[in-house]
């Protein structure tokens, strides 16, 4: 049986996101604890596929995969956007002021922070995932003990929900990758993701900026990250999305030092992502 292996625990986002994928629903999800062990098991066929969340509408990029990326020789082969609910989680009967520890992944805190800082007397406690930190309160049976998770999480691990919606953006989303190794990715998609790397001059960053516009390209994401063993220089992670043209690497290498492409693959274009698009219309009016 094919294996898709995903992060976290069962009840995580990371495992809401991976039962969206259709093509592959027969196969057996494996649990990973780390984003890089998750995209070395596709690079070592341990699995067809992997699922990671990459971004978050409030707390930004998880630079991380893209670093284990780049060095795994897999790629992009899509993306899903789901909408993150955060709930409060404690074991049955439990009541908010015998709480006192709080676990959940590190960014499931950081996107909960006006809520945490609401109760001082409660310690934030970064703990594997979502959905690991509701098992861990299920299993230690601590009644001090509570996690931060989705609805999906406290009825798995029979959990009560003592609050919902606690995250601070109302419009909370995290973007996640499927993870496929080579040539998996979709040569005709509308979405890349590059890893670029400019020279060292004025002026360099510019003409990199200059291709996207030459080609009709809209430049969704870009990010900096440091490369190792050259103090402050640094790579770019990009996402464009257009018509690609075939050469569009070659013509980025005429400007930059370094161009790898991490996956060639069509937009989310539907469901979660179109509510996003019609919310950031309406911003401002």
């Amino acid at each position: 049986m094919e294996k898709l292996a995903c992060f976290g625990g069962p009840g995580s986002y990371s495992h809401l996101a991976a039962l969206q994928q259709d093509d592959i629903s027969s196969a057996a999800i494996v649990f990973y604890d780390t984003f890089a062990a998750v995209i070395e098991a596709v690079a070592r066929k341990e699995a067809c596929a992997g699922m990671v969340p990459v971004e978050n509408s409030s707390t930004g990029s998880i630079t991380a995969v893209y670093d284990a990326l780049q060095e795994s020789g897999c790629r992009i082969g899509g993306e899903i956007y789901i909408p993150i609910h955060h709930c409060l989680l404690a074991l049955p009967g439990v009541e908010m002021d015998e709480l006192q520890s709080i676990y959940s992944h590190a960014q499931g805190l950081a996107q909960c922070g006006k809520f945490m800082r609401a109760h001082p007397r409660w310690q934030g406690i970064a703990y594997g995932s979502t959905g690991r930190s509701a098992a861990k309160v299920r299993r230690d049976g601590i009644r001090s003990q509570g996690a931060i998770g989705n609805r999906q999480a406290a009825i798995r691990y029979g959990l009560r929900i003592l609050a919902t919606d606690i995250q601070d953006n109302t419009t909370n989303y995290t973007r996640f990758l499927r993870i496929c190794r080579p040539p998996s990715d979709l040569r005709d998609g509308n979405k890349m993701t590059l890893v670029l790397t400019a020279p060292h001059v004025p002026g360099s960053l510019y003409h990199i900026l200059e291709v996207f516009y030459a080609a009709g390209l809209n430049l969704t994401h870009l990010e900096s990250r440091p490369i190792y063993g050259r103090p402050f220089e640094y790579r770019f992670y990009a996402d464009v999305v257009g018509r690609m043209p075939s050469d569009i690497v070659k013509r980025l290498e005429k400007t930059c030092e370094y161009v790898q492409s991490l996956g060639q693959y069509e937009e989310n274009t539907g469901g979660e992502i179109h509510a996003i698009r019609s919310h950031r219309g309406n911003v401002g009016t």
